[in-house]
């Protein structure tokens, strides 16, 4: 009855609704109201993270977007852009570094042999294989964190789709702040004044790990409960949690990739 369904809310269709001035208005409407939505909840994620993650969480959700639909706008960016690849890792890598190391060289030999290819040959297209990949399924890395971020603050009423929601704002802000924004100043540091920030490995992994647990913590804060002491031991058991995550997912890709190949 009248102009719009009264179960859908869906407005019926007159002919006035397809001349192209109404097409126009509601695309340029469309286009204003998710870029005003992107900017909000970009700015909160960067600046107020607790705000961010409390206000979806409690399901004040219309005026932001999705901390699943920011993760892929920042992924996207991180796969198209020059970036520094933490994620990625390469076969000697792989064979020499990692917990299964002993297993993955034994594949890469059968696999090399199988497909009549030098070890240095295979090596040069896995290494080229595992950069796409590693962007392609970093997602995984937000489903394994979010588990522990779950598991850590359920106590606190955190449900499991929480958790995820908090490890893919957490993503979010790692990939755009320490694999996009920091490189690129870097490399414009480099051009002006030779100077390089991150020519130690060391050195970039301590920016790294001081600046995601803060993070971190103002992220969690809304969770924290009534000891901060206890909240802070959380916040340190999710970030040293990090490691066996990171080894995980370096194992997925290692199979997806030699799969791939």
């Amino acid at each position: 009855m009248g102009k719009y369904c009264h179960v859908c809310g869906e407005k019926v269709l007159v002919q006035s609704d397809k001349a192209l001035g109404v097409w126009v208005k509601d695309l340029l409407s469309n286009v204003w109201q998710l870029e005003g939505r992107l900017i909000r909840s970009m700015k909160l994620l960067l600046f107020k993270p607790g705000k961010y993650a409390s206000d979806y969480a409690r399901g004040a959700r219309v005026k932001y977007i999705k901390p699943l639909n920011i993760f892929l706008i920042v992924n996207l960016m991180y796969f198209l852009l020059p970036t520094y690849d933490t994620f990625q890792t390469t076969l000697n890598n792989q064979v020499t570094a990692m917990p299964y190391s002993a297993w993955a060289r034994t594949v890469v030999h059968n696999h090399a042999a199988n497909e009549s290819l030098s070890i240095e040959e295979f090596e040069k297209a896995y290494n080229a294989k595992t950069s796409e990949i590693s962007k392609l399924i970093i997602i995984a890395l937000a489903l394994m964190l979010g588990v522990i971020i779950f598991l850590c603050l359920k106590q606190q009423g955190l449900y499991l789709t929480d958790g995820f929601n908090l490890a893919l704002q957490f993503l979010s802000f790692y990939l755009l702040i320490m694999l996009l924004l920091l490189p690129g100043i870097n490399r414009q540091l480099e051009i002006w004044t030779d100077l390089d920030l991150l020519r130690s490995d060391l050195q970039y992994s301590l920016l790294a790990l001081i600046t995601s647990a803060v993070y971190l913590a103002f992220e969690l804060r809304p969770w924290r409960g009534a000891k901060t002491y206890l909240f802070l031991t959380k916040v340190l058991i999710i970030m040293v949690s990090f490691y066996p995550v990171v080894t995980l997912y370096r194992l997925l890709l290692f199979g997806a990739t030699v799969i791939a190949l």
